[in-house]
């Protein structure tokens, strides 16, 4: 450790005078964070309102016809909060499955061209090597009008009252992007969180004998800055006397994933061992790359030179943050859980992760060393045990769930909900947990009603600390404050809510404020589920019309959730109990199924309509990817000329297939940047041609085969490159690619369809 500070870290796990033997997280106080006589109208206090009102208050008030009727009310609206929270926990676990699958066969077809890409990204990690020993990126050049926060030129000033001058800065200008910071002093910040991070092994061991027993643990932030602040004013800011533990997922969703990302970075280089930072499922350049992150990186620091550098840092920072840590060899904080695949510590702690930017496909495998070289001959691994790979492991570490307590399962299960990682019961935490000689598990990964949720036997705790995740006051975030000398539990659990609602006495009001959060909850969700059934519309029209023979535009209820379960399998909702919230039902268990598909149509006809006026081109694109700038009026301008056809020939066919597309336009695009630079360049195409060619020599004789040669790739740039400056946004590539109908055809292949050759007839096209 170069600070002159002792390191809690622990090197040798040495003995430690402060024990967390902390066995039962049930023992655990709960706090708020907020001043306590606050009232927050959510589903947990809202149904305690007559409580929170005096237990004399509550005697008078129970024979009272009125009080009944206001305890229905309160009941209906639990049960309508409880349906929209499990609508947005199915709409996001199948984004998350959709997202998992897109990326994987990203990254399947870039294994065809994997030397390239990493001959690239080689090439760029050496640039930014040479570059940093010929003083870069001290030496760029700062305009003399630019009055926003900069790094001290000396090592000596990089401290706290920086990361407070950092955070300052950002509170006050959050939002806005023309204050952002200039790109020198992100770089400076960033290389040396990176520089930081190496260091670390995978596993890190922390004692709280030298912090006098205090620390604090923080989960799931998602990009939610006003999260982050609130609990820097509650509770103050890390220290090396009490460290914070973020456990993964600090960015996607939320519209400040890169400021969160920087202040956590700015401490760890201020201040060495006041941070430590988990690896996450969403820190993996595949996976932020389909959610927020990647698109809010580029929007606030466009892919020039220096900013693609920026990129590349922060994808190489991900890659190397730790997976687990150990709190005085008795707390196991990881982001997912546990899995049979996870043999113990020694087993986790000798991988070495930096050559694993994502997880989301073993078609890289083989290509990065899976172990350390000095790894212990004595393991303490249990012998007879399959041997598993290090994606499979850490896919488990940062993916994973545990199951009700209440479950008969005794062995892990895939996670079908999420689609990567496991399911793992009660008696695998025990196990593991004992094996290991540790008390308990905590983890993160879930959102809960309460920011935390404690589970099989008080082993395992989840922290959430994203509060109102969903939105509309749905959820409270929580962090875990442990305190083992002044304490003698342990610590104690803080919640909070960054979005309250101040609430009138008057119960009436109350219960139009709780009808309006609720309505919009509702909304929300709906919003969310409507997208995705629209991307199985003609489907359900099939299905529906089969179990309809007489068109009467009815079915029976049984009929309706076979029909919803066997179209969108990937949506696991009780289609028979929210029927009512998509189409009508009637008193002899009826549905009108009509009613959801005009729903769905009417969305499809809004969509298309949209794309007539005069941003047609900017509202169409900004749906189909991240990737769509609009800075560029001109090539904007020719681009909303070419959706203006397909918007004026009124064809609402070709307008829901460009919906549907959207996906794998994306995907296409991506698999064709193969230096992740944000365009096409014509070196980009020469690479797509020998994927390609590769992937016509394993077309089975007999069928159509083609060599393409860089004639074709002239032509196509030509044809692509709507404004001719030699390099394609995905606005043009989407744009050009519409209009032609053999590309429709191809793209809106069967999902059975071999994706390889549907690429490679895409080239044909």
């Amino acid at each position: 450790c170069s600070s002159s500070k002792q390191c809690p870290i622990e090197e040798n796990k040495p003995e430690v005078s402060v024990e967390s033997n902390i066995l039962d997280w049930r023992k655990l106080e709960i706090r708020p964070l907020d001043e306590p006589l606050r009232r927050k109208l959510s589903q947990r206090t809202f149904s305690t309102l007559f409580e929170e009102e005096g237990s004399h208050q509550i005697s008078e008030k129970v024979n009272d016809e009125k009080s009944w009727e206001q305890q229905n009310i309160v009941e209906s609206f639990r049960k309508r909060r409880e349906m929209a929270k499990i609508m947005h926990e199915a709409a996001e676990y199948a984004e998350e499955r959709n997202g998992a699958s897109t990326v994987s066969i990203l990254l399947e077809a870039l294994k065809e061209v994997a030397p390239q890409v990493l001959e690239k990204r080689h090439l760029r990690k050496e640039k930014i090597d040479e570059l940093r020993a010929s003083g870069w990126p001290e030496n760029l050049v700062v305009d003399q009008d630019y009055n926003g926060f900069r790094v001290p030129p000396s090592s000596e000033q990089i401290n706290r009252d920086m990361v407070l001058e950092l955070i300052r800065h950002i509170e006050k200008k959050q939002g806005s992007f023309a204050e952002k910071i200039h790109i020198k002093f992100m770089l400076t910040i960033v290389l040396k969180f990176l520089d930081h991070v190496r260091t670390q092994p995978t596993v890190v061991h922390v004692s709280t004998a030298l912090t006098k027993g205090q620390c604090v643990v923080i989960g799931d932030l998602h990009g939610q800055l006003p999260d982050l602040l609130r609990i820097f004013h509650g509770i103050g800011f890390p220290s090396y006397e009490r460290p914070f533990i973020f456990n993964g997922d600090l960015i996607d969703r939320g519209p400040s994933s890169l400021e969160i990302l920087l202040i956590v970075a700015a401490f760890a280089i201020a201040e060495p061992y006041s941070v430590y930072v988990n690896r996450g499922n969403h820190e993996d350049f595949g996976v932020c790359g389909v959610y927020t992150f990647a698109h809010e990186l580029e929007t606030k620091y466009p892919k020039s030179e220096e900013n693609q550098c920026l990129h590349e840092v922060i994808e190489q920072i991900f890659a190397y943050l730790p997976i687990a840590c150990v709190i005085d060899r008795n707390i196991l904080i990881i982001h997912g859980g546990l899995s049979d695949k996870i043999r113990d510590l020694d087993h986790l702690a000798n991988i070495q992760r930096g050559g694993y930017k994502s997880l989301m496909t073993p078609a890289l495998k083989g290509l990065f060393p899976t172990t350390k070289k000095n790894s212990p001959k004595n393991s303490s691994s249990p012998k007879n045990i399959p041997q598993h790979s290090v994606h499979d492991v850490l896919k488990d570490c940062l993916w994973s769930d545990p199951l009700p307590d209440d479950s008969n399962e005794s062995i892990c299960i895939p996670n079908d909900t999420r689609g990567a990682g496991v399911k793992f019961p009660k008696n695998i935490t025990t196990n593991w947990l004992n094996a290991n000689e540790l008390g308990v598990l905590l983890r993160s990964h879930q959102c809960v009603d309460h920011g935390y949720e404690i589970q099989h036997d008080g082993k395992c705790l989840t922290l959430f600390s994203a509060s109102n995740y969903y939105g509309h006051e749905h959820n409270d975030g929580a962090v875990l404050v442990l305190d083992l000398l002044a304490n003698k539990n342990g610590g104690y659990i803080a919640t909070y809510n960054v979005t309250i609602t101040a609430s009138s006495k008057d119960d009436e009001n109350i219960y139009v404020q709780e009808e309006e959060s609720i309505s919009a909850f509702e909304k929300s969700a709906l919003s969310r589920i409507h997208k995705t059934l629209l991307d199985h519309r003609r489907e359900l029209v099939d299905a529906f019309e089969k179990r309809d023979p007489q068109h009467t535009g009815m079915i029976s209820l049984d009929d309706w959730d076979e029909v919803m379960r066997a179209t969108v399998p990937h949506l696991k909702l009780p289609w028979r109990e929210c029927a009512p919230q998509f189409a009508r039902t009637q008193d002899d268990n009826s549905v009108r199924y009509k009613h959801l598909l005009n729903s769905l149509r009417r969305s499809l006809r809004s969509s298309f309509k949209a794309q007539q006026n005069a941003q047609n081109g900017q509202l169409f694109c900004s749906t189909l990817s991240d990737n769509f700038d609009t800075k560029d009026q001109e090539q904007s301008n020719s681009i909303n000329e070419r959706f203006s056809s397909i918007s004026m020939s009124g064809d609402e066919h070709q307008a829901e297939e460009v919906f549907r597309m959207r996906r794998e336009l994306n995907l296409l695009f991506n698999v064709l940047d193969v230096d992740a630079s944000g365009t096409l360049t014509r070196q980009d195409l020469i690479y797509s041609v020998d994927v390609l060619n590769k992937m016509n020599a394993k077309v089975p004789n007999g069928q159509k085969k083609r060599k393409f040669t860089k004639q074709d790739v002239d032509k196509l740039l030509k044809h692509l490159d709507v404004d001719g400056n030699g390099s394609i946004t995905f606005a043009e590539f989407a744009a050009t690619l519409m209009q032609n109908e053999s590309t429709r055809d191809v793209l809106a292949s069967p999902p059975t369809s071999p994706r390889n050759s549907g690429i490679s007839s895409f080239a044909s096209t």
